[in-house]
């Protein structure tokens, strides 16, 4: 086997693992979502109860974190893919003498295209978004569920701790977001 040809079924096995990778996030998220419908359903159905004030406080920015978290996973290995594909298309590009060829990947890191190359982080951007709301609404809900079985300070203590959990969760997203970055915008 010739090195172009390795290279080229490479690029197409990365093509395909891009492919199952979008399939897996949008199933995630679907599956996510419905589970998260679920939760607050049951959450709403038993909020005076000390269950709701759980549900709200500390099973659904949990359950928020893990969607996320597995969607950015698939995400992570699309841009992972997309980035050694870049490489690729470089070698192929010097290899079939195609220096003037727009290949995909380059295109869509090229500056001067037409179309904003900013299309990488909109559902991204949408993602991080909902799983915010997720968790900030439901801790904000956390103050008014639980009726009389959670006292004030319990109440304080449990969103105060859901708070900095989400916040080191967050936090790392956005490392981890500085990375994808790099992966999404840069030709090896």
């Amino acid at each position: 086997m010739k090195l172009d040809d390795f290279e080229l079924k490479q690029y197409e096995s990365l093509r395909a693992e891009i492919i199952r990778s979008m399939e897996d996030g949008n199933q995630i998220m679907g599956f996510g979502l419905a589970a998260i419908g679920l939760v607050l359903n049951a959450g709403i159905a038993v909020k005076d109860t000390i269950v709701g004030f759980g549900i709200f406080v500390l099973l659904l920015p949990g359950l928020s974190a893990l969607v996320l978290s597995m969607w950015f996973a698939a995400s992570e290995r699309i841009a992972r893919a997309s980035h050694f594909l870049t490489g690729i298309e470089q070698r192929l590009k010097s290899s079939f003498e195609l220096a003037d060829s727009a290949l995909w990947e380059h295109w869509l890191r090229k500056p001067t295209t037409p179309v904003s190359s900013q299309h990488f982080w909109h559902s991204e951007i949408a993602a991080i978004g909902l799983s915010i709301l997720f968790a900030a609404g439901s801790v904000l809900v956390g103050f008014w569920t639980g009726g009389q079985e959670v006292s004030v300070t319990e109440r304080y203590v449990a969103i105060c701790l859901v708070v900095v959990a989400d916040a080191v969760f967050f936090a790392s997203l956005i490392v981890r977001f500085q990375r994808w970055r790099y992966w999404l915008s840069t030709v090896p």
